[in-house]
């Protein structure tokens, strides 16, 4: 029996063998903020949370990725109210985080 092997044995004397196969944890992807703690931080995880690129959500808010790149990285003071209804209306977890680090 090897070690991906599960043996169970009953009363009457019937040995079933199980194979226990789990999946491997996912690992995360570079940059990926297990504990975010600003408004940036926030929007890095729940963007990679999606599945999406910077570059794929610089297209869906009308910006360019480094505008992306800098709300990440916390570059930025204020976002514009139009951006930010649309990152609330993709995310609106984050709404709790941008009210929270930039004092709105």
């Amino acid at each position: 029996m090897n070690e991906d092997s599960l043996r169970i044995t009953h009363n009457h004397n019937i040995c079933l063998r199980y194979t226990l196969t789990l999946p491997m944890p996912k690992s995360m992807p570079k940059g990926y903020p297990e504990d975010p703690q600003t408004f940036g931080e926030h929007l890095r995880k729940y963007r990679m949370d999606k599945g999406l690129l910077v570059k794929d959500l610089a297209k869906i808010i009308g910006v360019t990725e480094n505008t992306i790149l800098n709300w990440e990285h916390d570059q930025t003071k204020q976002i514009r109210k139009k951006f930010t209804k649309c990152l609330f209306r993709l995310f609106p977890q984050l709404k709790n985080h941008y009210e929270v680090t930039s004092g709105k």
